[in-house]
């Protein structure tokens, strides 16, 4: 979000050199599309969740 979906060249290098491949990177974008959009929903809209909410862990 701060670069605007823009990636520095470098860290699109070592994402390939780490073994992962195109499909992954597919993956990876929609997976954080999906964390914002189910984070900032709430958040701005203050729509209450809709099932309870769970305990905190100890």
């Amino acid at each position: 979000m701060e670069n605007v979906g823009k990636i520095d060249d470098k860290v699109l290098e070592n994402f390939f050199e780490a073994g992962y491949y195109k499909e992954k990177l597919v993956d990876s974008i929609v997976a954080i599309g999906e964390k914002a959009i189910t984070n900032m929903l709430p958040n701005v809209t203050k729509i209450p969740i809709d099932f309870p909410e769970a305990a905190p862990l100890n």
